[in-house]
């Protein structure tokens, strides 16, 4: 599968759905400025399930699997460094 994707901002089964979907089809959310999002404790939410996946998977959650289903190109980024 890989036109569909999960995406979760503070809930432990939005993490537990990567091992039925799959981690590289799974989001992290910030929905910023949105009412119902983590803004402003993001980093705060994150530490706070960062501990229950692996690093790679963490990666992925929180940028790589982003980047990917956005076709962004991060080297291109005027905040690459």
């Amino acid at each position: 599968m890989t036109q569909v994707y999960g995406a979760f901002f503070d809930d432990v089964a939005g993490l537990e759905a990567r091992h039925t979907i799959g981690v590289d089809q799974l989001v992290f959310e910030t929905d910023y400025p949105h009412q119902d999002s983590t803004w402003p404790r993001t980093v705060e939410v994150v530490r706070g399930f960062a501990d229950l996946l692996a690093d790679d998977e963490l990666d992925k959650v929180v940028r790589g699997n982003a980047i990917r289903l956005l076709g962004l190109d991060v080297a291109a980024s005027p905040l690459a460094r």
